[in-house]
């Protein structure tokens, strides 16, 4: 019988997640295998992706982003549906649904990228299925070569907890099991307990999901993460929950309480956005701080104008479908909607900051550092060189020059809400 449990250590201040397997998934020695298979083939197309990426450096291409976020997608997907093949016959039959969402559904992902891969079945399933997400998201995270907790189910991970949280989050180890008695152990980075504790503990139900999507579409709110998703398994758990979202997206069009709630919106965000651009941010060391300030919430704002957009079509009626960036660029839905010029300038600055944190990530690793949220390394005072000589086109150390790109981009996504809101006033519908 497949187990998962949990058992807390107060000696040794460590949550141990236990998952049992009494069914034929690959043995350890398998496992071990597969992974310096798949690892193998993966980094040989890495190393392609990375020679592509560093001739980015120093010319800008927006063309060329767009080339590499897919054919990172594609490497990434490819050894994913090898990965789910060898579970089939464990998935089968099951109403089980993988889907992608976050940068992987929004094709702006990236070479250093997490991934944001969630899971969802009936809490009916949940011995079952559990531990076999578990080993295909340790499958995928030790192919790639990145640490389990950057393999996550951001999405799935906000239904409600089938466990409230602990009071203070010890150090978290992941064991699995196998029915000949090995083990493997990994632990959970520090700062990140407690998303890999939702992952863990969150009801998966395929109908909780589609409540809590629902319920995201409401005249007050207005989020990119509910709209953005790639369907990688299990079409018909996840289509119907799709096919809903768009039948209630329907009663947007026209709607005048919707119209009301756009407008309260834009006067939220444009007073955000207005402090941002006046924001001067002073130097920081800390590798969480620049990734917050310069990366993480330049995205989070980037994103929330999309939504605003794709909120204001389906006004008018028109459903842009998922928040693609690849594909919004082109559309000549929103070029009517905000004019060509301005829609011009905001895809090119929006561009033009994806490949400043392209060239960034790329900086970041050649020192070996890693670009995270919850990394508490700091760079050294060589870092300033280092950033001019990779980026020949750079003038000014990086805070200034990270400054002036934030300035820019705040600027244009502003210009874009204001134009948002003439629209909204205008009652084009």
């Amino acid at each position: 019988m497949e187990q998962i449990t949990s058992k807390n250590c107060k000696e040794d201040k460590i949550e141990y997640y236990d998952f049992y397997f009494s069914y034929n998934t690959p043995s350890l020695e398998d496992f071990e295998n597969i992974v310096r298979l798949l690892s193998k083939e993966y980094f040989l197309e890495l190393e392609i992706l990375k020679q592509k990426r560093d001739n980015l450096m120093s010319e800008f291409s927006i063309k060329e982003i767009i080339q590499l976020a897919s054919q990172h997608k594609i490497l990434i997907n490819k050894i994913l549906a090898k990965i789910l093949e060898l579970y089939k016959p464990l998935l089968e039959n099951k109403p089980v649904g993988v889907f992608w969402n976050g940068s992987l559904a929004r094709n702006n992902n990236r070479l250093s990228g997490d991934y944001d891969l969630n899971f969802v079945y009936s809490e009916s399933l949940r011995s079952t299925i559990l531990p076999i997400e578990e080993q295909i998201c340790l499958l995928l995270s030790l192919v790639v070569n990145k640490p389990r907790d950057l393999v996550h189910a951001t999405l799935v991970g906000y239904l409600p907890l089938l466990k409230s949280f602990p009071e203070v989050f010890t150090e978290m180890i992941f064991r699995m099991h196998w029915p000949d008695g090995n083990i493997k152990e990994y632990k959970i980075s520090s700062g990140l307990e407690n998303s890999m504790f939702r992952k863990y503990w969150a009801n998966k139900d395929p109908l909780e999901l589609e409540e809590y999507l629902l319920n995201s579409i409401a005249p007050e709110k207005c989020y990119d993460w509910s709209s953005t998703y790639e369907i990688i398994y299990g079409n018909d758990v996840i289509q119907p929950i799709l096919n809903k979202i768009a039948k209630k997206e329907k009663t947007i069009a026209k709607n005048k309480k919707y119209i009301l709630g756009m407008n309260s919106l834009i006067n939220k965000y444009h007073a955000l956005l207005i402090s941002l651009i006046d924001l001067s941010l002073v130097d920081m060391n800390e590798i969480k701080n620049i990734k917050e300030y310069y990366k993480k919430q330049p995205f989070e704002n980037i994103f929330l104008v999309l939504a605003l957009i794709r909120r204001r079509l389906l006004i008018e009626g028109i459903n842009m479908g998922s928040i693609k960036i690849d594909k919004y660029f082109t559309d000549n839905k929103i070029k009517q909607l905000l004019g060509k010029e301005l829609t011009d300038r905001f895809f090119n600055q929006i561009f033009h900051y994806i490949w400043s944190i392209i060239r960034l990530e790329a900086i970041f690793e050649k020192k070996n550092i890693r670009f995270g949220t919850h990394s508490k390394e700091e760079i050294d005072f060589s870092f300033n060189d280092l950033y001019m000589s990779e980026c020949p086109d750079i003038k000014s150390d990086f805070h200034i020059n990270h400054n002036l790109f934030l300035r820019q981009l705040y600027s244009v996504l502003d210009e874009v809400i204001i134009k948002l809101h003439i629209e909204n006033e205008n009652g084009k519908s």
